[in-house]
């Protein structure tokens, strides 16, 4: 009895473990409050905007949108379906700036509609995205393009993607799947598999935080790691939390989705990402092409960018301080010259 009653304490360390580093390995710019942040409806509003909030259909679940129309301009317009990235945030409080500036700031300018969801049991939208996985986030994605393509303001052949973080992941995966989606904007979006960038996570972490570095860096990621694929081990047995979520995407790689897909893309890395490294990200891309990736697809760096694109002194320069610096205008320019080399 006190044999099974010690394996059952240490099941509940183990999970309570497990749990914790969950948690952490997708910590990059979540969590945000779940409630609506009240200056977004003005962020959206105004003369020059149209804006209209609606629930739209994915499988069997209702999910929340907005869309946001300029004013005047073509009768039907080019739009992009944004894609949140990891955790449980709101489209209405994402990442300080990133929405404003690079989705709003670039696209609605150049007449470009942009249309926003939130994920499952985000907002008003039914379902989990605890259980949901990268197949599903691609579906619900493509079954927002879908509503587009059938509103009278939009013009249905010229709907593209733009995803950040994880985001960027789904915006590639979907355009690969769906060879009617006009173009995809993978900002920050690694093209390493997931295992690979949860050990990315876990270097910047390692390295900023506690200041590890060399053989001891190396051992505690490894560590690390493996405590999360314990994880995600008994979250196929326990599909609870993080560790159920965890245990849907842990192996996916998307080197066949960004081999296979053949509309225009461009993938946008930060010099000072500690959560997906520009440098390791590169050089997957060249992997994966053996040295020789196609024209349709773009890769830029961006000067001294965070994960959420704002200028730092260094690689690892805190979060809190971070966000006190500014947006990067190198990332704006580089989307504007890109949208108008293909067309846009």
């Amino acid at each position: 009895m006190k044999t099974k009653t010690r394996k059952m304490i240490i099941s509940v360390v183990v999970l309570i473990a497990v749990f914790t580093l969950g948690a952490f390995a997708y910590r990059a710019e979540q969590p945000y409050p779940k409630e609506a942040n009240p200056d977004w409806v003005s962020s959206v509003s105004g003369a020059e905007v149209i804006r209209e909030s609606v629930m739209f259909e994915s499988g069997e679940l209702d999910l929340e949108g907005d869309l946001i129309l300029p004013s005047g301009g073509v009768e039907r317009k080019p739009a992009v379906v944004f894609i949140a990235g990891s955790g449980d945030s709101l489209y209405q409080n994402y990442s300080p700036g990133v929405v404003e500036t690079y989705v709003q700031g670039v696209f609605l300018p150049r007449d470009i509609a942009v249309f926003y969801y939130n994920k499952r049991g985000m907002g008003q939208s039914e379902g989990s995205w605890l259980n949901n996985d990268f197949q599903g986030r691609a579906n619900d994605t493509y079954a927002a393009v879908e509503f587009l393509r059938s509103h009278p303001a939009i013009d249905p052949d010229r709907i593209g993607v733009i995803g950040h973080s994880q985001g960027g992941w789904i915006a590639n995966l979907t355009a690969a799947q769906h060879a009617e989606i006009a173009f995809f904007v993978s900002l920050a979006g690694p093209t390493t598999s997931v295992e690979d960038n949860m050990r990315d996570n876990y270097r910047g972490f390692l390295m900023c935080e506690n200041g590890l570095m060399g053989e001891e860096l190396e051992q505690r990621i490894e560590r690390q790691l493996g405590l999360t694929r314990l994880g995600a081990a008994i979250g196929k047995v326990f599909p609870i939390g993080i560790i159920g979520f965890d245990t849907h995407i842990i192996d996916y790689d998307p080197a066949e989705a960004i081999k296979t897909v053949s509309a225009p893309g461009l993938f946008v890395y930060g010099e000072h990402d500690t959560i997906v490294f520009a440098q390791h990200n590169l050089e997957r891309f060249e992997e994966i092409f053996e040295g020789s990736p196609p024209e349709h697809l773009k890769l830029a760096v961006i000067p001294q960018a965070t994960h959420i694109f704002r200028e730092t002194p260094d690689l690892c320069t805190s979060r809190a301080d971070s966000l006190e610096m500014p947006l990067s205008e190198d990332l704006v320019q580089v989307l504007v010259n890109w949208l108008t080399e293909i067309g846009y």
